[in-house]
């Protein structure tokens, strides 16, 4: 079976202005505290996440750019889509009902996300067995991967000796392109240059 794994986060869902909100939260927090060195670093930080997987701000995150035509794409190409994300199951809901809302979760398409046994758990390490364990319960034979996040990917490239065919692939786009032959892999020695 042809099995695609697509994170969220970066990928499907651009989640910046919930963060710049859990940004501010916590800089209220710091403020109300008095300041440094007043303020609990800690709690500030606590505080932050909370913002962040507060299931009440998942519809400030906005659909990326492209995202629907390329599942589109990618199951033309024979896979079976599934999302694995790291956040916590109290989004769940929130999530699911922005993803149906978004047009790119239907009947046929799953959603992993991040069991209280494992708030603790690396999420490096967490996505790298999840995609072992998806992998193995769906007999996935070709794998294709889509995180943003370059740690998760490098995670991933440690395994799968049992998948004959892989791709690791940043985002949905070079996803595609990778499928229909028309990715080329960035010179490393050129320097990157940001998007326009």
């Amino acid at each position: 079976m042809k099995l695609a794994i697509i994170d969220l986060d970066g990928v499907v869902a651009n989640v910046d202005a919930r963060f710049a909100e859990a940004e501010e939260v916590k800089q209220a927090y710091i403020k109300q505290a008095g300041g440094y060195p007043y303020y609990d670093e800690r709690e500030a930080t606590n505080v932050y996440w909370r913002a962040v997987f507060d299931p009440a701000q998942v519809p400030k995150d906005t659909l990326i750019d492209g995202v629907v035509e390329s599942l589109v794409a990618i199951r033309g190409h024979g896979y079976k889509l599934v999302y694995l994300t790291s956040r916590p199951e109290a989004m769940r809901e929130a999530t699911e009902v922005w993803l149906y809302e978004h047009d790119v979760l239907d009947g046929n398409v799953q959603v992993f996300m991040k069991a209280p046994a494992f708030q603790y758990v690396k999420t490096t390490v967490w996505k790298a067995g999840m995609v072992q364990t998806l992998a193995a319960l769906y007999g996935a034979t070709d794998l294709l991967i889509i995180d943003d996040e370059q740690a998760n990917i490098n995670e991933h490239l440690k395994y799968f000796s049992n998948v004959q065919t892989r791709e690791l692939c940043r985002s949905l786009a070079e996803a595609v392109e990778k499928l229909n032959g028309t990715w080329v892999e960035p010179d490393p020695f050129l320097p990157e240059f940001p998007a326009e």
